[in-house]
């Protein structure tokens, strides 16, 4: 059964700002996941950069512009939202470590590389952060051999296989030129 409407006691427990907001406003949220899953996105951009001009601490807002973002190829804008996130919600090892993924997938890898190693710090097991590691780490770097024996470590704990151990060597000790440096890097030159 349907609960009843809230009493009028309950409109004053409302925000006195929400009631100055235009109703309009506040579903953009939802609006611009439908024009996303509709594939206009954007006409879903607009409706969430006008929410995030009214409510500039909607990291929800800010999370679904990123995705957009990213699902085009833009990874500057994507990476300046990351950053309103990160403001917003800055223990969030989640959104750190895909700042520091776009970050190092723009070629950003010196900016990159100390996200990783946060995250790895506060969260040892986290096989994306080793990843990371590995993948930003110069290739005669301490670090970046550390980080492939904790992944190999990692998949041994997790029952992994000896083909997927294989694998996950011959993707490690692939390399191409870094922008960072002129040094060889363990970054895929398609990332």
């Amino acid at each position: 059964l349907c609960s009843p409407p809230p009493a009028a006691a309950d409109a004053a427990d409302v925000d006195v700002d929400a009631n100055s907001v235009p109703p309009k406003l506040l579903l953009n949220g939802r609006q611009a996941a439908i024009l996303r899953s509709l594939g206009q996105w954007k006409d879903a951009v607009k409706l969430l950069n006008k929410r995030v001009a009214g409510f500039p601490d909607d990291a929800d807002a800010w999370r679904e512009l990123m995705i957009i973002y990213c699902e085009h190829s833009q990874t500057k804008h994507a990476i300046y939202c990351c950053e309103q996130i990160l403001l917003l919600q800055p223990y969030e090892l989640a959104h750190t470590l895909v700042y520091a993924e776009l970050l190092a997938s723009a070629g950003r890898l010196s900016d990159a590389h100390p996200l990783y190693a946060l995250v790895h710090e506060r969260a040892p097991h986290n096989s994306r952060a080793l990843f990371g590691l590995v993948a930003t780490a110069p290739a005669d770097s301490p670090v970046g051999a550390y980080a492939k024996r904790a992944i190999l470590k990692l998949m041994g704990e997790r029952g992994a296989t000896s083909i997927s151990k294989t694998l996950i060597e011959d993707c490690l000790l692939y390399t191409s030129p870094s922008p960072r440096d002129m040094r060889r890097s363990r970054m895929p030159s398609s990332a």
